[in-house]
């Protein structure tokens, strides 16, 4: 597998585009340049795989012309450098959970909902509690935000001010001013946003989850942003949300997460 460049990734898109094979917000970010990750493939001028890793550990394969699955890229997975120890794999064939347990590779397959809120119509919010106060993340220091651990600067934008130019959230703040519930885009493709929500353990169970997400809704709705939302189908509490909030599920799908026990002993 080798490392594509940027030039012919675009001209991969379209090849993708146009067998419709592009669903995933994560992927279709690496896969316009607006955020960053690896692009491989098993021959530059003629895939028949083509192997999407993105910085935040989620990654798809696509199999062109009819290929099929080949130790190779097994191989692939196990040895290179450039994939890490432990990352995701969206929408795997059911082939490939077999073919990397018999290489040695831990596997976990598990299965997910992805959810959008299509309505072009903003939501009314319900009410915060007294003293909670809703902001834009853009308002609030970003490293305020660093007490929800997301590690927004890094894990899905590549700098602080990645973030704060090119996407968007909302935060509530409690009485002492600070953020206790977020929510805010992981990325934007294709007019997609991806939504990434995180409420502080002390101030589950208040509503203000909810709150935030529809903040963070009206405010996609004014940007012209269909809203993405995507969590394991047995999370109940966020497929409730998700669908109270006006969200309608849209794909069931799998996801193999992959623990290379070798590559991790090798990194410590």
């Amino acid at each position: 597998m080798n490392i594509i460049p940027a030039d012919r990734v675009k001209l991969y898109r379209a090849l993708l585009i146009k067998e419709g094979k592009t669903y995933f917000p994560l992927i279709n970010a690496v896969l316009q340049g607006f955020q960053k990750g690896k692009v491989f493939a098993d021959n530059i001028e003629d895939p028949k795989i083509i192997f999407f890793l993105t910085n935040s550990g989620f990654s798809q394969y696509f199999l062109l012309k009819n290929a099929h699955l080949k130790k190779s890229f097994i191989n692939f997975i196990y040895e290179s450098v450039d994939i890490p120890f432990y990352f995701h794999i969206y929408d795997p064939h059911e082939s490939l959970s077999e073919m990397l347990e018999e290489k040695g590779l831990g596997i976990k397959q598990r299965e997910r909902q992805q959810l959008q809120y299509l309505s072009k119509n903003p939501i009314e919010l319900n009410v915060l509690p007294e003293g909670f106060k809703l902001y834009d993340c853009s308002q609030l220091d970003f490293n305020e935000l660093e007490v929800f651990k997301l590690d927004l600067g890094n894990r899905y934008w590549s700098s602080p001010s990645d973030f704060t130019t090119n996407g968007y959230g909302k935060c509530i703040v409690n009485q002492a001013g600070d953020p206790v519930s977020v929510c805010y885009s992981a990325c934007i493709a294709d007019g997609v946003s991806e939504v990434d929500i995180a409420t502080l353990p002390g101030y589950q169970g208040k509503g203000l989850g909810k709150i935030v997400t529809q903040a963070f809704i009206n405010e996609s709705i004014m940007r012209g942003l269909v809203v993405n939302w995507d969590c394991f189908t047995e999370n109940m509490a966020s497929l409730r949300t998700a669908e109270s909030s006006g969200f309608c599920p849209v794909k069931t799908y799998r996801l193999l997460s992959v623990f290379n026990k070798r590559k991790k002993v090798l990194s410590e």
